[in-house]
Formats: structure tokens, sequence, C-alpha cells
């Protein structure tokens, strides 16, 4: 929120209360339920790519992208990468379509998020296991 209110994008939106939740991580999660099959958004909360009760790596997953703040993206590949082998592609705006043509290493992901293309509106970027 911080960061974001900083952001042309958001200059509009206001915060204008607090809601107390109770957070976990995937590791909990996947200890409880097992290996998820779709992340949506941050992936800090997971310390392997499996859980510790199941083969089956999370296979995919999400999270929003803004113009000017690639620089969270970047930490995300980072972290999967950490976790195993996954590549990327990305959908503008609410298109649900993917802007490349193939799946992309995480380096070439982090250039196609720099153009022009992408850093006119904001949208998703999507991560795959790559077998």
């Amino acid at each position: 929120m911080t960061r974001a209110r900083g952001d042309a994008d958001f200059a509009e939106v206001r915060w204008n209360r607090r809601v107390e939740i109770q957070v976990t991580t995937l590791d909990a999660l996947a200890a409880q339920y097992g290996a998820p099959a779709f992340v949506n958004s941050t992936s800090k909360g997971a310390s392997r790519p499996r859980s510790t009760d199941s083969a089956v790596p999370c296979r995919r997953w999400r999270s929003n992208i803004c113009p000017r703040r690639s620089d969270s993206v970047g930490a995300c590949v980072d972290r999967l990468g950490a976790l195993d082998h996954y590549v990327y592609n990305w959908s503008p705006g609410e298109s649900y379509r993917f802007a490349s043509g193939e799946w992309l290493e995480g380096p070439a992901l982090l250039d196609a998020l720099r153009g022009s293309d992408a850093q006119q509106r904001s949208g998703d970027v999507y991560a795959r296991l790559k077998r």
C-alpha cells in the first residue's frame, strides 16, 4: 500500500480502513492440504517447490504487474528460480491473452516488461514449471 500510493496508476485509490486478517505461509498450507497446483500472487511463503508430503510441485503461478514496478516481479522471478525451473509469460491489461508467443526464461520476461507495450498498463504475469 505504501509503495502503491506513489504510483500514478493508484492516484485515485483511497485506503480508508484497516482489516485484520490471519495469515499463514504456503509451506503451512502445503503441509496441511498438499502441494498447490496454482498460486496467485506472492511466493514469499514457500521455502521449497514441493510440500513435505507430496512429490507434486506448484505447477502454475500468477501475479499482478503494474508499470514502473517490475522490481516486484523481478523479486518473484528470483524466488521462483530458487525453488525450481519456471518459465514465464504475461498478459497486458485484462486481455487474458499472452503477450508472448512462447514461454520466456526469467531475464527475457523482465526485458519484455521493460518494453513500451508493458509500460502502458497493468496486467498479469504467469509462471509454469518447465519440464
